[in-house]
């Protein structure tokens, strides 16, 4: 609570203060909420600073990784209290948590361009949670947020989604939004951690490198004008997840789901104002799609399809829509058309398999 906080050996000069005047329970502090707090505990421990008739106390709160590092920091000390503790009040909840969000969204809409009130409202009832939320805060307003998500990623037990970061206008190029992720990812220490890349080169200093690629592919469809093809495109409702799990089966450190995942995507798309439709062959379902459909263009942001009949759901697509198509897609795909590869995820951890089996197409 210092203007000038203490650093790591008036630290400990205080504690051995506070030792000689005689007290056996001293609270040493918040470990996991920075470095130095983290490093004096270590410090304590390590140089065997604390007495056998002495007990440190630490505070955390009930997140499952600032829990982590706090037990972390406090191994080896001869006996400690813990200090555990989540809001329960409600005035609290409902004044300081949902101002929270209230202020996130406001930023999130002055930041991103292509959300509206519609869009925004959607991600903040459906995906803003409070734990997973963290912000800086300049005379008592937030100027910066990051909100980090679970993230289950084939091959890999322990991963996390970043979800958004966003800066007030007033503040940017000041390094608050620097800090902010440092502070994130130093709680995050050894998760596996992924963000789109909509602007690499932010995030590289950071330790990102690109991850997963895709292809956009704007079709050309005078190339398929004489094929023909039995692929019904279909409207009804299907098992999606199947036909994910089955699209998912040649790749690897793609996104695992699961059925809630497609209620969801369902609750998206009405918001968004996409529509998934299905590819039928004989009647039964053998991929779909996620698009954007207006009077020029078809835009297909998830495209999963069965590699043996891509042709025939290409050409149906060339068939039915009397427009301009643009189809999202994994690297492996050959659609005639002009393509431009582009990054669509970064992570912290490098990656062991070829880029081509990579795939995360993740529609939040």
């Amino acid at each position: 609570a210092l203007i000038e906080p203490m650093s790591l050996e008036e630290k400990i000069e205080f504690f051995r203060m506070l030792v000689d005047i005689g007290f056996k329970e001293i609270e040493v502090g918040f470990p996991a909420a920075s470095e130095t707090e983290y490093d004096f505990l270590r410090a304590l421990i390590e140089r065997n600073m604390i007495p056998d008739d002495v007990t440190i106390q630490v505070l955390t709160q009930a997140r499952e990784h600032i829990i982590r590092k706090t037990f972390e920091a406090v191994k080896g000390a001869p006996k400690a209290v813990v200090h555990l503790y989540n809001s329960t009040s409600v005035a609290q909840r409902e004044q300081v948590f949902r101002k929270n969000k209230e202020e996130i969204k406001k930023l999130w809409l002055d930041r991103f361009e292509d959300e509206d009130e519609k869009t925004a409202a959607f991600y903040f009832d459906k995906l803003y949670h409070e734990q997973y939320t963290y912000v800086t805060r300049f005379d008592h307003h937030v100027i910066c947020a990051l909100q980090i998500h679970p993230f289950q990623v084939s091959g890999y037990e322990n991963s996390s989604f970043i979800l958004g970061v966003s800066t007030d206008i007033k503040y940017e190029h000041q390094g608050i939004m620097k800090k902010l992720m440092k502070y994130v990812l130093d709680h995050y220490q050894g998760q596996r951690i992924y963000l789109q890349a909509y602007h690499p080169e932010i995030y590289i200093p950071f330790g990102f490198q690109p991850s997963h690629k895709h292809q956009i592919i704007k079709v050309n469809k005078h190339f398929y004008k004489d094929e023909t093809s039995n692929i019904f495109i279909s409207n009804n409702n299907y098992d999606y997840q199947s036909m994910y799990n089955k699209y998912t089966e040649r790749f690897e450190e793609y996104l695992i789901r699961d059925k809630s995942y497609y209620c969801y995507i369902n609750e998206r798309n009405q918001a968004f104002g996409d529509k998934i439709l299905t590819f039928l062959n004989n009647g039964q379902p053998v991929g779909y799609m996620i698009a954007h459909e207006d009077e020029e263009e078809l835009r297909i942001n998830e495209f999963i399809y069965d590699k043996d009949l891509l042709k025939d759901i290409v050409v149906a697509l060339c068939q039915k829509y009397d427009k301009r198509i643009i189809i999202e897609t994994d690297l492996q795909a050959q659609i005639e058309g002009k393509v431009q590869e582009v990054i669509t995820m970064m992570c912290n951890q490098p990656s062991s398999s070829n880029e081509e089996i990579r795939f995360i197409n993740e529609i939040y």
